[in-house]
């Protein structure tokens, strides 16, 4: 959506305006001046009681997208919590129990409405779609990339199989969403970033 001034350039600024790195800068300019609502997610797995200083960064950058009158969606990540990852340190996530992860989950979406307008924003779990999943549902999304690609990566860390799957589970869910909200997927294996 294009700004009062009927400047999509204006509001392409303000929503970068402190971002580390854009990936797509002039598709965002091309959809604020189209005019229509942006569909704006944000993900994040439960893996301790409290959110950190980090956290209300993207939040308030989250908040601006709803202050623009945009659909943005907070999703919390109630299955992929479960899963141990690196998340760009050397060693594996510890394993918390499901009790944890659900302790956890009912705190994030109460600190998350303190920087959040919770009445704006659709809340959801990932799990919603992520455990009924079946072995089979996860050897055709594994099927739908290749080692070679994820293997393209800008870091020098270990990888993990766990990676692997942590990573189809970010398209599914993309995928889901996408489904679920309107918005159409378009190269969404290129799209995941990695943490």
């Amino acid at each position: 959506m294009a700004n009062a001034d009927g400047d999509p350039g204006a509001e392409v600024i303000r929503y970068t305006d402190g971002c580390d790195h854009v990936e797509t800068p002039a598709e965002l300019r091309a959809r604020l001046a189209e005019g229509r609502p942006l569909r704006v997610k944000l993900g994040l797995d439960p893996t301790s009681p409290d959110l950190h200083i980090g956290h209300a960064v993207v939040l308030r950058k989250l908040q601006q997208f709803v202050a623009g009158g945009h659909d943005v969606t907070l999703v919390i990540g109630s299955f992929t919590a479960r899963i141990g990852d690196p998340s760009g340190r050397n060693a594996l996530r510890p394993r918390l129990s499901d009790e944890q992860i659900d302790a956890n989950m009912r705190t994030y979406a109460e600190q998350a409405g303190k920087v959040l307008d919770l009445e704006r924003v659709s809340l959801r779990y990932n799990g919603e779609w992520l455990a009924p999943l079946s072995f089979e549902h996860v050897v055709r999304l594994l099927a739908q990339t290749t080692v070679a690609r994820m293997l393209d990566r800008n870091d020098e860390r270990n990888i993990r199989w766990c990676c692997f799957s942590q990573m189809h589970l970010f398209l599914l869910s993309k995928c889901f969403c996408d489904r679920r909200f309107g918005e159409r997927s378009h190269d969404t294996i290129s799209s995941i970033i990695w943490m």
